[in-house]
């Protein structure tokens, strides 16, 4: 092997591992988009658990929203 195939071997090598390195990067951004969403809706479930568990709180009894702790006696 002369040094033109080497190198011509290596170029091939360096543009392989560079596409590839592209694909991984691409994938990255799709994936932590993923996450980012994923990430947003579960902030929000506790959020939306809550308001919806209040409002049916209120339709059964409008004059109690929320339920009060007991007091501990003293």
């Amino acid at each position: 092997m002369n040094v033109i195939e080497l190198l011509a071997d290596l170029q091939a090598q360096y543009d392989e591992t560079t596409a590839q390195a592209s694909e991984l990067r691409n994938q990255i951004e799709h994936v932590t988009a993923d996450l980012t969403a994923a990430e947003a809706r579960l902030a929000d479930l506790p959020n939306s658990g809550r308001s919806s568990l209040n409002s049916r709180r209120m339709k059964a009894n409008p004059h109690r929203a929320r339920r009060t702790p007991p007091t501990r006696p003293s």
